[in-house]
């Protein structure tokens, strides 16, 4: 039946009439109560800061709520933002970090930011004579490039490190996203890590190691189709000098804990030889201590933890490749990597009634060592057909992946006194490749 039928058509009409101007009257008022910052990033010489990581965190947590990048003028602008407490952390390649004091938005409002003045990171270096140097950041055709190599304010720490600092990106809790879009796809000097622990692989791996890393936010038909957030392509370094040569890197600091690294590399680049070799250690250090104070009805709890880490690392990469004859090359690479991890942290958690009398406490104590190790090895065959861009490639790739963490918890006022975590993970992967490119005229 329809009832439209028995309804006169002016009312009808009224009727059409009343429910939209309810309906943008809800619009309208949901829009009203939200708010909006802008502001400018500004070095410490007064020049406007372009391509720089701004993120929007919440105050209580610390958690991420917009992320932005500056502006050739150095503004950013958040939009639609709801009313409450937070802070702005700015991060960039060649700068030091930047958290702001916490600050109030209300509804409604409109805030205008003082500038952010960003510091140039320093280090004391004996003088170097620079015959060339390219940009830290290159705009090519589908991608951002960031020229690590460039920056020495860019080594040191890891890759994960590293990554933080990158234009576009956001790393939490190890895990990376392009601005905002989970599912990014990571490569290693172009082949996929899909089965690595790649985590564990960014935090080991020293950023020394880089030489630039290529951020894909619209990957084309060359990349696997396994990402929908973008692909970061990271490039590692090659000694392209004749004959013998090599280098020696020590680096090391101290915050509240230690941290330092050592690495040797050689080459050896004669006729259609290519071989390398390099090796290293890496201790990394930090110190994460939590306070947190929750509300129940009459309760109250508040939690402090300590939690250490300090890992040691090892890895060693070897690599040949061999010219048979002009536009034909084979090559085979071996790389392995370590890591140990012994933290030992505690956490204290108070219950406290509405008089603010300590009723109940709970303290855990966690012991935990962490293993990881992987080997892979690489072997390929390319032959560059013409100098219009044709060629054919076969490539074959070996890993072999182990991890196992053990970890005990003590906690009193309970009945299970220790609980003990075992977690093994073992991974073995085969690959065969073969692609032939065409490069078709337009």
């Amino acid at each position: 039946m329809n009832l439209n039928a028995f309804v006169p058509v002016k009312t009808r009409s009224l009727f059409s009439a009343a429910l939209s101007t309810f309906i943008l009257l809800v619009f309208s008022l949901n829009l009203s109560g939200q708010a909006s910052v802008e502001g400018t990033i500004v070095s410490d010489e007064g020049e406007k800061v372009e391509f720089i990581n701004v993120f929007l965190l919440n105050s209580t947590d610390s958690s991420l709520v917009k992320m932005e990048l500056s502006e050739a003028n150095g503004s950013y602008r958040f939009h639609k933002i709801d009313s409450g407490e937070y802070r702005i952390k700015v991060t960039g390649i060649g700068y030091e970090d930047v958290l702001t004091p916490s600050f109030v938005l209300t509804e409604k409002e409109d805030k205008k930011f003082e500038d952010i003045i960003v510091q140039q990171a320093t280090l004391v270096l004996d003088a170097i004579e620079v015959v060339a140097k390219r940009p830290l950041l290159e705009q090519r055709a589908g991608k951002l490039v960031v020229n690590v190599d460039e920056n020495i304010t860019g080594q040191g720490g890891s890759v994960t490190d590293l990554l933080k600092k990158v234009p576009g990106l956001v790393v939490v809790n190890d895990r990376v996203s392009m601005a905002g879009r989970q599912g990014v796809t990571i490569l290693i000097d172009g082949r996929p890590t899909k089965y690595m622990d790649i985590q564990s692989l960014l935090n080991e791996m020293p950023a020394d190691n880089i030489l630039r890393i290529e951020v894909i936010s619209q990957p084309g038909a060359a990349f696997d189709a396994e990402g929908t957030g973008g692909v970061i392509n990271i490039v590692m370094k090659k000694n392209a000098l004749l004959g013998t040569n090599g280098n020696i890197t020590l680096g090391g600091g101290y915050g509240e804990l230690p941290k330092y690294r050592a690495g040797v590399s050689l080459n050896h680049r004669t006729g259609p030889w290519n071989l390398s070799a390099s090796t290293g250690y890496n201790h990394r250090s930090w110190l994460e201590r939590l306070y947190i104070k929750r509300s129940l009805g009459d309760l109250t709890y508040e939690q402090n933890s300590y939690d250490p880490g300090n890992p040691n690392s090892f890895y060693l990469r070897l690599s040949a490749d061999y010219d048979i004859k002009d536009n034909h090359r084979v090559g085979i690479s071996a790389n392995g990597y370590r890591s140990t991890n012994h933290t030992e942290g505690n956490n204290i958690t108070g219950i406290f009634d509405f008089t603010d009398t300590e009723i109940q406490n709970f303290e855990t104590t966690k012991i935990e060592d962490r293993f990881w190790r992987s080997y892979t090895t690489d072997a390929f065959y390319r032959w560059q057909i013409d100098t219009s861009g044709q060629e054919f490639s076969i490539e074959g790739n070996y890993a072999n992946y182990r991890r196992r963490v053990t970890s005990l918890l003590t906690t009193n006022e309970t009945q299970f006194m220790d609980r003990e975590n075992y977690q093994p993970a073992d991974t073995r992967i085969m690959a065969f490749r073969s692609d032939y490119k065409l490069p078709l005229n337009d």
